[in-house]
């Protein structure tokens, strides 16, 4: 604890670690540390509200600060770190080749970060770049409505029940977000299907075999996956149109199935090549129907700029100014501002590039091989 100073200690143990019975407000939060410390934090944080950058409030209220000799024990730090750390695998995947910089895996308590609840359709973004985190509004904020971030990452994309399995097992509640509570309102069949898809993906396994089939060119096995996928998909889609599903919620739904969707888009996107490789429409259009699923759930993330970058790929060979190349560039100029924020023009055209470049491999995703992808990889 040498290494930790007593403002930070202090912080620390307010935070959630398991056992409070309420949330610490902001305004307590930053009233920790000495009167000169609390000064400062609530000085930046008016000055952060104006300028439209960080966390705080404009008022913020005067309370007692709390005591530089906050006992923080051994166990009461690991609850604190197993409840309030987040970390990811890699930098920034655009930031860090720009800033000449490894891309390297960082995981840490960033106490203000901490305060944000979860949400499976979160409404912030948090960027590694080096060892700062960065938390960005992923969508428009009203005023009023809860700041919110995700705590499962990928898993976002599983069921309702898996999401509440998850988060009850890991943070001891149960998510109450307006995704949620859609789901768990649905009608019976649409609820069994959807448990039956993601039973059917056996752990992961389904995916294994398919990307052994892709690196063993099995088209025949390839295509049987393909028919039972495109069954499930179907059938969902069915029922969705059979009760009446509003379009928003369709989407979320189809989030919660979203590596059937994949792979059936995977699968598809093979048996297309296998025929002709110069089918860049059709490739485009397996892209295409992914891309509105992970931006509802997950905009601005990496997956969500992977596959912005990979549509555009597939569609850079249409006329300059045709519809469908002019909307894929201005989904992929509106996934990088979510991401990054205005920049300049040229820092835009670096992050682009370098995101270009990100292969699917890192991100835990089967890829579907761009046409640069094709150029790039060495001949066999």
């Amino acid at each position: 604890h040498g290494l930790i100073t007593d403002e930070n200690r202090a912080r620390l143990g307010l935070l959630f670690y398991g056992d409070q019975q309420a949330p610490i407000s902001a305004a307590e939060f930053l009233a920790v540390g000495s009167r000169a410390s609390q000064d400062k934090a609530a000085a930046a944080a008016k000055k952060a509200v104006t300028k439209r950058k960080g966390f705080g409030s404009k008022q913020v209220e005067a309370v007692a600060p709390a005591s530089a000799d906050t006992v923080l024990t051994e166990a009461t730090l690991s609850q604190v770190i197993q409840y309030n750390s987040w970390g990811e695998f890699y930098s920034d995947l655009g930031a860090a080749p720009c800033r000449n910089q490894p891309s390297q895996s960082c995981e840490g308590v960033w106490p203000e970060f901490s305060l944000l609840n979860h949400s499976c359709i979160a409404n912030t973004l948090p960027i590694l770049v080096g060892d700062r985190l960065i938390v960005r509004a992923a969508r428009g904020i009203p005023k009023g409505i809860e700041v919110t971030t995700n705590y499962l990452g990928i898993d976002a994309f599983e069921t309702v029940s898996s999401r509440q399995q998850h988060l009850e097992a890991t943070f001891g509640f149960k998510c109450g977000c307006a995704r949620c509570v859609v789901e768990s309102r649905m009608h019976a069949d649409i609820t069994s299907q959807l448990e039956h898809m993601s039973a059917q993906l056996d752990g992961g396994a389904v995916e294994q075999q398919i990307t052994a089939q892709i690196a063993a060119d099995d088209t025949a096995a390839l295509s049987e996956h393909k028919v039972r996928l495109e069954l499930q998909v179907n059938k969902l889609e069915a029922l969705m149109e059979e009760h009446g599903v509003q379009p928003q919620e369709r989407v979320w739904l189809r989030a919660s199935s979203y590596t059937t969707y994949e792979l059936l888009a995977i699968t598809k996107h093979t048996e297309l090549q296998s025929v002709s490789t110069e089918d860049r429409d059709g490739s485009a259009a397996l892209i295409a129907t992914l891309v509105p699923i992970v931006q509802a759930v997950a905009p601005g993330s990496d997956h969500h700029l992977y596959l912005s970058c990979q549509l555009l790929e597939w569609r850079a060979q249409q006329p300059v100014g045709s519809e469908q190349r002019d909307q894929t560039s201005k989904a992929l100029l509106a996934a990088h501002l979510t991401r990054y924020g205005r920049v300049s023009d040229a820092v835009l055209t670096k992050l682009m590039i370098a995101r270009s470049r990100v292969g699917s491999d890192l991100l835990g995703h089967i890829s579907l091989p761009t046409p640069w992808a094709r150029q790039a990889a060495p001949a066999r």
